[in-house]
């Protein structure tokens, strides 16, 4: 019967017995109490291969089974790092003879019992204390993060909405790696049958921890969780009397008070911290302190969501890795033939501190014959097993992905320092029928990877969902089906990736990669094209775009133009392929294409000598079998006519006007059986205004037009400021022109939601947006969520999501430089401005 309780990833809860179950607690005696809750007494069991669990026996009189079986089967459902994992459970009604008014009668006794992995450190509670004692910061702020996620799976995960409403440090259990478990959620709803988002009469909660509109009305909303999770995270920092020391002084005051004391402990703490660490360490007090004071607010409308308070930490994160990588945790390398911890990784960013030698080997850095070895990442989730090699590498050779609607697996080889062939792999699952192997030329060097992470199936973990590598020659993928979170590396001039670390098991989990820092001498781009004639390019031309999806392979042409001579057009209900022919400085004529699905009549437009390209513009959306989004409709307007549309459009338009004496000579983009994208090559002579092509925008048109004034050129954006809750409230950002003066636009929409700003440095800079549009309250369609992604990091989500996904897609030799929509009480649709490098 022990056997029962072995529970994996990929088992479900077992139904166990209550002679089971009262053999391993010794009859529920009291001596094996470990505690009591608001729905019941709980037990350790000890079973008999040594292996505890922590058995939860309900306080119940009459419970329906049939509610019970389908409320637990929500519960059953629910797994998560920072969720206690439920192992087992009994639910049986049984005869027992019981006294009742001096005699012995039979009576039914129904048992509703709940078993969960048992954690050795017991609740938060026994270890809150003030900054002078107790866990350091990065401890406590590990545990803050978590505790967040859990709620966060709770509230948005994939089972649908769990409010907790009993979130208290009683109910947050530690592991031996101090790694934060909520225990005792969703248990409320096996209870009242009245209990709703909006009102109860059962009283539920624990005083100090129960928000206002709970106390004076009954009202619940996902609210409630996140005003006691704020209580719960200023405990954690300042201890069980923080809430009292709250309540005798101004929030401002509290915040300075706090600040100071951690600033004290972090200048004493030895080895010491330098002053920059120092300087990291009290940006992250200060915002976990604010956004916990945001959780407590009186009125549960100006509180944040929970993930509105997730992505404010991630933030936080990305922070760290920018300005203090040695206070990172470090990851270091497991044997492949041995399976990892998956909690261990996670335990603490730093109890204490390391030489210089120790701390370059945290951050993945080697020193060897070829270089500088560094680590990156890895990016993903913590599922499976850590995998790493061995022997440092000195060249990737060769790399294998196997996939369908995900990463299943991944293997390369290598050249290690002394010139010997390594390979490694697969990691992962089945590699399938047939797996992709990219085999890199003597010259070729994988210069960025860049993808998708987010869930799948029955994992509990995320995986890899999407792969895209870019060497100095070529672009390889797509593979697997592009949703979920991106990531990207982003290497600098003379790097080049020479392999790879990550964590698998049935699929990839997470990727890292190792960096040779000084092999070549070849600036990175973010996207290289595939030429399909050799020669030495035009410096002087200009690329703008593509506009489009990613699907199919990049096309380019490489040789110098002069003037387009002729396009010709496959086109049905949308457009299957594109060929062009152009004229040489030299006067030879060079004819190019097709690139896509050629059909046997295309449309050939053949310009006169004196007539000129001016104009492309079309819509993009997707298409049938395609992945990927692909053009469904193309205009060409020269200087005489204007051609088309060819395809018969839907979707989001795009258009590439050029302006004075430019015009567009000749075309770049993304092609498989179908046309995904499409850029122009313009001659010289633009002015800074020509380097600009607008897309989209994406949304409702109901709201009052906002655009900025092209006159005065944006250069780079230099911030964006969102305001968001539910959906996006409002949009603001800075641009800054060519000459360093700097222009603020906005705010678009009305007041309301959370505001973040995002920052970019002069190294930074927007290369796509993404997010949903769809109806909210009595707006037809709206901004619900959105993400930015420059060639650091990402930013976001803002918003809750919810209805159409919108994408503009990664800028290859651009970048987002500003916006332009239409807003009223929100920002109902959302455009970008493109400049071209």
């Amino acid at each position: 019967m022990a056997d029962k309780l072995q529970h994996t990833a990929d088992t479900m809860p077992n139904d166990l017995t209550i002679d089971l179950l009262t053999r391993i607690t010794d009859n529920f005696s009291t001596k094996h109490q470990i505690g009591h809750g608001g729905f019941g007494t709980v037990y350790k069991g000890v079973l008999e291969n040594g292996e505890e669990i922590a058995v939860k026996k309900l306080d119940i009189i009459s419970l329906d089974d049939v509610k019970f079986m389908n409320e637990f089967t929500n519960l059953m459902s629910v797994r998560h790092k920072n969720i206690v994992r439920l192992v087992g459970y009994c639910c049986e009604t049984r005869r027992k003879l019981v006294p009742h008014n001096g005699k012995l009668v039979l009576a039914y006794m129904e048992e509703r019992v709940l078993c969960f992995e048992y954690l050795q450190r017991g609740s938060l509670d026994n270890y809150l204390s003030d900054e002078s004692s107790g866990f350091d910061w990065c401890t406590r702020y590990n545990i803050i993060k978590g505790t967040c996620e859990g709620v966060n799976y709770l509230h948005n995960g994939p089972q649908g909405h769990i409010f907790h409403l009993d979130l208290k440090p009683g109910n947050i259990l530690l592991d031996k790696n101090n790694v934060p478990k909520i225990a005792d959620f969703g248990l409320s709803r096996l209870f009242e049958k009245t209990l709703s988002h909006h009102t109860t009469k059962v009283v539920i909660g624990t005083p100090g921890y129960m928000p206002p509109e709970y106390i004076e009305k009954k009202h619940i909303t996902e609210m409630f969780d996140v005003f006691s999770l704020g209580v719960i995270i200023i405990e954690i920092m300042e201890g069980p009397k923080a809430r009292s020391k709250l309540l005798e002084m101004p929030s401002q005051e509290f915040i300075e008070l706090v600040h100071e004391n951690w600033s004290r402990r972090f200048q004493q703490t030895t080895p010491t911290y330098t002053s920059e660490e120092i300087g990291s360490l009290q940006r992250q007090v200060k915002t976990c302190l604010e956004m916990a004071l945001q959780c407590v607010e009186a009125d549960r409308h100006k509180r944040p969501t929970i993930a509105e308070v997730v992505s404010r930490l991630n933030e936080l994160d990305a922070m760290f890795q920018r300005t203090s990588p040695s206070l990172l945790p470090s990851e270091l390398p497991i044997d492949p033939a041995s399976p990892g911890d998956q909690d261990s990784s996670n335990a603490s960013r730093h109890n204490e501190r390391e030489t210089m030698e120790q701390e370059r080997g945290a951050r993945g850095e080697y020193d060897n014959e070829v270089g500088v070895l560094r680590k990156f990442g890895p990016w993903g989730g913590k599922g499976g097993s850590a995998y790493d090699i061995e022997v440092p590498p000195h060249r990737l050779y060769s790399v294998t992905i196997c996939s369908g609607e995900i990463i299943d697996s991944l293997a390369f080889s290598y050249i290690g320092p002394n010139g010997q062939s390594i390979t490694i792999g697969p990691w992962g699952g089945n590699p399938g029928p047939s797996p992709y192997t990219i085999q890199l030329g003597p010259s070729e060097f994988l210069l960025e990877v860049s993808g998708t992470i987010g869930r799948f199936a029955n994992s509990r973990s995320n995986v890899i969902t999407s792969l895209t590598l870019v060497t100095n020659e070529d672009r390889y993928g797509h593979f697997g089906t592009e949703r979920g979170d991106p990531f990207c590396t982003t290497l600098q001039t003379n790097c080049s990736i020479v392999g790879f670390f990550a964590r698998a098991s049935r699929y990839m989990h997470a990727i890292g990669v190792y960096v040779n820092t000084n092999q070549l001498n070849l600036a990175v781009s973010r996207r290289r094209f595939r030429t399909d004639n050799l020669g030495n390019a035009n410096e002087k031309l200009v690329k703008i775009g593509p506009w489009g999806g990613n699907g199919g392979r990049a096309h380019d042409v490489n040789v110098a133009h002069h003037r387009l001579e002729s396009i010709a057009i496959g086109s049905g209900s949308i457009v299957d392929s594109l060929a062009f022919s152009y004229i040489k400085p030299n006067g030879d004529r060079l004819t190019v294409g097709p690139w896509g699905g050629a059909l046997p009549n295309p449309y050939t437009i053949n310009l006169d000598p004196s007539e000129s390209l001016l104009d492309v513009y079309g819509t993009i959306g997707p298409y049938v079998d395609s992945r990927s989004d692909v053009i469904t409709s193309i205009t060409f307007v020269t200087s005489k006519d204007t051609y088309g549309p060819y395809g018969t459009g839907g979707g989001v338009p795009f258009s590439t006007p050029v302006k004075g004496n430019s015009s567009i000579v000749g075309f770049f983009g993304y092609a498989g059986r179908y046309m995904h994208a499409i850029g122009v090559n313009v001659d010289a002579g633009v002015d800074e205004n020509d380097r600009l092509a607008k897309i989209g925008p994406w949304g409702g048109s109901e709201g009052i037009v906002k655009d900025i004034n092209v006159a005065v050129a944006p250069h780079h954006l230099e911030s964006v400021t969102i305001c968001s809750a539910v959906v996006i409230d409002s949009l603001a950002f800075s641009y800054s022109k060519s000459n360093g003066q700097k222009y603020d636009i906005g705010p678009w929409g009305g007041p309301g939601g959370m505001s973040h700003t995002v920052k970019f440095g002069s190294s930074e800079f927007l290369v796509r947006v993404f997010g949903t549009i769809g109806p909210f309250r009595a707006s037809r369609c709206v901004v619900t969520s959105v993400t930015f992604v420059t060639n650091v990091r990402s930013y976001g989500p803002f918003g809750q999501g919810g209805g159409t996904p919108f994408d503009v897609p990664m800028q290859s030799n651009g970048k987002i430089v500003g916006f332009f929509g239409h807003a009223r009480s929100y920002v109902e649709a959302l455009g970008v401005y493109v400049r071209t490098y």
